[in-house]
């Protein structure tokens, strides 16, 4: 209800809302609501690390405003990309997935609360999201399109409950956004804004699929085989020890570790990014030539040592492994030599 307090703003609206919380509270109550507390509070500081601010909650549902369309939508990604890393680790009966709606709209605001039509239709948009995905409607794709590398499904004009307007949705593929080449940008101008999106989104998904493939079979080799190849663009013996802060960072980009999670014995790769990112996949089949799951960390080497840290590896911990090479092996070790993982670039 409008009172004389209340006013009218712009605001990007993120809803989160749980799939079939009802029926698996009555298979399991206790196991249920353990399990969404846990996805609440990867939820929770994630919008807030996004400079977000939960203004109303209702069971299993969230509703969240942002000042930056942008990060509202990395947020989102940044959640379900966590919840499904969570959520590989529970068995079938125990795994809960959200969808999540976005939408850029005039709002009212009253106290702490934020109501209307701005409001509604980031909580349809959610409806229409595949569990575990992420919907935004027309004015948020706009407003991102040509900001995050990301891929778009046209999802068409939607007509949803209580909103008179039909509502123009697009669903987020989170596959990198293919550019096209020069030779080929004569033909890319004639392609629609929106059909080019689908493309990239899809063409992004093909290309994931077969470096993910190959990846995944690269490392299952290393894991099978008693011995590695001889790495001959390296010195025979080398350690990061010995390096500086800039021969580290040097030497690790483009670089990947390939073990085995203690927890599971299930086989991972964490690749180093050249923007000190870290990228760490991990499969549900046992082996990285199958389904894999992805997340982002990130990695350093200020004070000369050569330390990542991921969510969920390790319990998140930031680990300092030193780099050593004997005869054709390039190994990492950490601190107590409890852990040693396989390098390949």
């Amino acid at each position: 209800m409008q009172t004389n307090n209340s006013k009218r703003r712009l605001a990007t609206i993120l809803a989160a809302d749980a799939v079939g919380y009802s029926a698996l509270m009555v298979q399991d109550e206790e196991g249920t609501v353990h399990t969404l507390q846990s996805h609440r509070e990867v939820i929770d500081n994630l919008i807030i690390r996004h400079a977000g601010r939960i203004f109303n909650t209702a069971g299993d549902a969230v509703l969240a405003e942002f000042g930056s369309v942008v990060e509202a939508v990395r947020c989102a990604i940044s959640i379900q990309e966590e919840l499904r890393v969570r959520n590989a680790e529970l068995i079938t009966e125990q795994k809960l997935l959200f969808r999540i709606g976005i939408n850029v709209g005039d709002v009212l605001v009253d106290g702490e609360n934020l109501l209307g039509d701005g409001v509604n239709i980031a909580a349809r948009l959610e409806g229409i999201a595949q569990p575990g995905g992420i919907c935004i409607s027309g004015s948020t794709f706009e407003q991102v399109k040509n900001k995050l590398s990301i891929g778009f499904d046209d999802l068409g004009l939607q007509n949803v409950k209580n909103i008179p307007e039909p509502i123009a949705a697009f669903g987020i593929t989170s596959a990198p956004v293919i550019m096209a080449d020069s030779a080929a940008a004569g033909t890319v101008d004639k392609v629609s804004s929106k059909t080019l999106m689908v493309l990239r989104g899809r063409l992004g998904i093909a290309a994931c699929a077969v470096f993910f493939v190959f990846l995944g079979g690269l490392g299952f080799w290393h894991f099978s085989k008693e011995g590695l190849t001889p790495l001959t663009s390296f010195p025979a013996v080398i350690s990061t020890n010995e390096m500086n802060a800039d021969e580290i960072k040097n030497f690790m980009t483009g670089m990947s570790i390939f073990g085995f999670r203690i927890t599971d014995n299930v086989p991972f790769s964490i690749k180093m990014n050249a923007d000190m990112t870290a990228t760490y996949e991990f499969s549900q089949k046992g082996e990285l030539t199958g389904t894999t799951q992805k997340i982002m960390g990130k990695w350093r080497t200020e004070d000369a040592v050569f330390c990542f840290q991921v969510a969920f590896f390790a319990k998140g911990r930031e680990l300092c492994p030193e780099i050593k090479k004997n005869s054709s092996q390039l190994s990492a070790f950490t601190s107590k030599g409890k852990k040693q993982w396989v390098l390949k670039r």
